[in-house]
């Protein structure tokens, strides 16, 4: 298995770069954090792709088992996605 890191800012044309990597990869489901407001842009991306979308609670998503974690510490987004 391939692990690959990349980092997305959060103005809508980094979201759609983001949008389209995951649709690259057949990401079917995205479940983020909602940080302040920076989780807006990504979920706009993401939902306009067609990537079904789920903001929840962080630690509601913290400790899922068998799930990789993207972060990105400048804005703290975070995607979880089971490979």
């Amino acid at each position: 298995m391939k692990e690959e890191t990349r980092e997305y800012g959060t103005h809508y044309q980094a979201c759609e770069e983001l949008a389209d990597w995951l649709s690259s990869l057949d990401i079917e489901l995205s479940i983020m954090e909602s940080t302040g407001i920076f989780w807006k842009n990504i979920y706009a991306a993401l939902e306009k792709r067609g990537l079904r979308v789920s903001v929840v609670n962080a630690r509601h998503v913290k400790q899922v088992p068998g799930c990789k974690t993207v972060v990105d510490p400048k804005n703290e987004t975070m995607i979880k996605y089971r490979p």
